[in-house]
């Protein structure tokens, strides 16, 4: 059963968001090359989690979650949904 509203009618990955934009505010507050790197580490690491599962949930619930690839963005929050 696929879940399409709330915060996932806005993003597909909201944990794996929530992870990313904590470790970029440590950047915010602590600018340095090494929490820089460490955030890139993590989007990559996020991203690949994020395809590898997305390949899996495509074959199991194949069109219903390919069309729901296509209305709601990986990673950059919609704030208002297309109705």
């Amino acid at each position: 059963m696929l879940i399409d509203s709330g915060v996932y009618s806005r993003v597909r990955h909201p944990m794996y968001l929530g992870i990313l934009m904590f470790c970029l505010g440590f950047f915010s507050v602590v600018p340095s090359l090494l929490s820089l790197g460490v955030w890139v580490a993590f989007f990559i690491l996020y991203d690949r989690m994020a395809a590898y599962e997305e390949k899996d949930l495509v074959r199991l619930l194949g069109d219903e979650y390919t069309a729901y690839q296509k209305r709601v963005p990986k990673w950059l929050i919609r704030l208002r949904t297309k109705d």
